[in-house]
């Protein structure tokens, strides 16, 4: 595998996106701030993303589920006291975050995407596969229609309560139950040209539609580029259908 381009820009005074690669393995992890404040005197959020980031580092098995175990495993036993803090606080005040993994065989490659992170697969006839967590999207599109502060902040905590359930949207979190709910996907190695993979932060280029999936895999703009013109757009618009400034982090890699 090749990286071809790769960013990881923060938003506003904070960036809780993290990502990363081994000698096979890609991923990049979203971090999402809690609803509500703790009384810790760290950053829950940026601590979470940095230290799982960390752990999926060291970590050179192949296969999503047996990385993301022994990952989680490795993390936990770095951090007992800041991972026992986390877990007992409210719901409403921990930390989580979505994820992009791509982990590559000799023959085949396994994507695994949880929550509104995404990987674009490229193929050598043309053709495009997106892997997506679909099951984020109405507790998204709920959060969305909310028009004020106020009731943004309100739908998030009532979310919350769909959080890493059965029937709800899972996320990554600093407990171990959502390993097995990451939508994984295997593809034949050699069918494969190119890989994509971004935080929702930087997808929003394409569903602005200020640039097509194909112009971004076939390296038309550079990712730095790609993330001004969102920028840019994103003080033109006054709706509060528009996230503004949120972190934006992408790997391109060549398979071949």
């Amino acid at each position: 595998m090749k990286l071809l381009d790769q960013i990881n820009v923060g938003g506003n005074s904070n960036n809780y996106d993290a990502i990363g690669h081994n000698i096979n393995s890609f991923w990049v992890l979203d971090g999402a701030s809690a609803p509500l404040k703790s009384a810790l005197n760290y950053d829950i959020n940026q601590w979470l993303v940095s230290e799982f980031s960390s752990a999926l580092k060291a970590n050179s098995n192949a296969m999503i589920l047996q990385k993301l175990t022994s990952s989680f495993e490795s993390f936990k036993s770095n951090n007992p006291i800041k991972v026992k803090e986390v877990t007992q606080l409210n719901l409403n005040q921990q930390p989580s975050f979505a994820m992009a993994l791509l982990t590559c065989l000799d023959d085949s490659i396994e994507c695994g995407v949880i929550a509104d992170c995404s990987i674009v697969i490229q193929k050598f006839d043309q053709e495009f596969e997106i892997c997506t967590d679909k099951r984020v999207n109405q507790f998204s599109n709920l959060t969305k229609n909310a028009k004020t502060p106020e009731s943004k902040l309100k739908q998030i905590i009532a979310n919350r309560e769909f959080l890493n359930k059965p029937k709800g949207y899972w996320v990554g979190s600093s407990e171990n139950n959502w390993f097995n709910e990451v939508q994984r996907h295997q593809f034949n190695r050699n069918d494969i040209c190119r890989v994509l993979l971004c935080s929702d932060g930087f997808s929003r280029a394409v569903e602005f539609k200020l640039f097509t999936w194909q112009q971004i895999l076939n390296q038309q703009f550079s990712f730095e580029h790609i993330v001004n013109t969102l920028r840019d757009f994103e003080r033109t618009q006054r709706s509060s259908d528009y996230k503004r400034h949120d972190d934006a982090s992408a790997y391109l890699i060549s398979i071949a």
